[in-house]
């Protein structure tokens, strides 16, 4: 009873990791992240209607050059992954140890309210993960059409038509990032409401 006693004992102190990193690195990542894919449209935006590099400055060459932040999305989704699998350690011990000591009572309604904050930290995660990767999908796709049309004469209807196509995709990675920002952030807040329940249960 002891060992399984210290096991849930880890599960508070595991779900507040979860939700401080996900305030420190994912929200602060996704963030970073929406601010320069919006640097970056604007600056293809003003280099697409007729703008030099000279005019514009040296913020030009990032994201004429692929600079797109699509790496820091993916760096984000490793950690969402990370912190999921740190979330599902923490809820199968909590659960297993409610099993074997009798926290699951019909109608407790601080299991049901624990099991309620579990789901809905599951949902907005599920939620984050779909934005994310559709974001991070986005931002591979106007790298792409970027990279395409520096290959072709400025002012060139092909240039032109790979600029235009960057310019309509990317702002469905900006849109991607702002929506997966307000999920992290409503799992973060349930993550918070389920280290509360878990240390009630425990004390």
């Amino acid at each position: 009873m002891e060992e399984w006693r210290k096991l849930a004992e880890a599960v508070p102190g595991t779900l507040l990791i979860v939700a401080q990193d996900t305030t420190t690195g994912l929200l602060s990542t996704v963030e970073s992240t929406h601010r320069k894919l919006a640097a970056c449209v604007h600056v293809v935006g003003m280099y697409r209607t007729g703008a030099r590099r000279n005019d514009i400055g040296d913020a030009t060459d990032a994201p004429l050059a692929g600079g797109f932040p699509s790496a820091d999305l993916d760096g984000a989704l490793r950690e969402l992954a990370r912190l999921g699998a740190l979330h599902a350690w923490a809820g199968h011990v909590f659960v297993l140890y409610g099993a074997r000591f009798g926290l699951q009572g019909v109608g407790d309604p601080l299991w049901q309210s624990w099991q309620q904050h579990r789901a809905d930290t599951l949902g907005h995660a599920a939620d984050a993960l779909r934005r994310l990767r559709a974001a991070a999908s986005h931002s591979r796709a106007t790298e792409d059409a970027i990279r395409v049309a520096r290959s072709f004469p400025r002012g060139s209807p092909d240039w032109n038509a790979w600029m235009s196509a960057s310019l309509q995709l990317a702002p469905h990675a900006i849109v991607g990032t702002a929506m997966a920002f307000l999920a992290l952030r409503r799992m973060r807040d349930a993550v918070a409401r389920e280290f509360y329940d878990a240390w009630r249960a425990l004390n």
